[in-house]
């Protein structure tokens, strides 16, 4: 005989029909509760924790999804330094704080450089364009003001110039001075 025909009625397992299909399991009032694990001795049963307990795990959850927001980041840094015991607690949100503030320093770094060159591209394709033919017309202009002037014939001397500069010149005669008429 089988081990099952040997075990009284009441140890023998449920016989369960032999079909092809599967099936839900029979609504038996003792397995409608909740399932009950054997604890291993050594441990202590898991402890119920408060609802204080909880909400602060919710929160530091919550630190671990936003951590990626600089802003977030930068107060949980500042409050891993300022409480050592935590800090060694939870070394990997506080690296991963730290790392979220540095990529995010980076991506500023990044942003300016790419602002600066698109400066430096607008100002070759919309600014020089206008500016470099204004400054060379007006250096040209300025040019050719320089060239009439020199072309200018000079101005007429007034007649008391005149009269100096021919009293200044040195007389023919040696003796005789010119002071003009009497």
């Amino acid at each position: 005989m089988s081990n099952r025909a040997k075990q009284a009625p009441s140890e023998r397992e449920p016989e369960m029909p032999e079909s092809d299909t599967w099936s839900l399991p029979r609504n038996d009032p003792a397995a409608s509760g909740p399932r009950q694990f054997a604890h291993h001795p050594a441990r202590p049963a898991p402890r119920k924790t408060a609802s204080r307990d909880q909400s602060e795990q919710r929160a530091w959850a919550s630190f671990y999804r936003h951590i990626g927001d600089p802003l977030v980041a930068a107060e949980v840094i500042r409050i891993l330094d300022d409480i050592g015991e935590i800090r060694a607690e939870r070394l990997g949100l506080y690296l991963q704080a730290k790392r979220s503030l540095r990529l995010h320093k980076q991506r500023q770094l990044q942003a300016a450089r790419i602002a600066g060159a698109l400066r430096l591209l607008g100002r070759a394709v919309f600014v020089l364009p206008v500016t470099v033919p204004a400054k060379l017309v007006w250096r040209a202009l300025q040019f050719m003001g320089n060239v009439l002037l020199a072309c200018m014939p000079e101005h007429a001397a007034e007649p008391g110039e005149r009269r100096l500069r021919d009293l200044r010149k040195p007389s023919t005669s040696v003796g005789t001075t010119d002071f003009g008429p009497d």
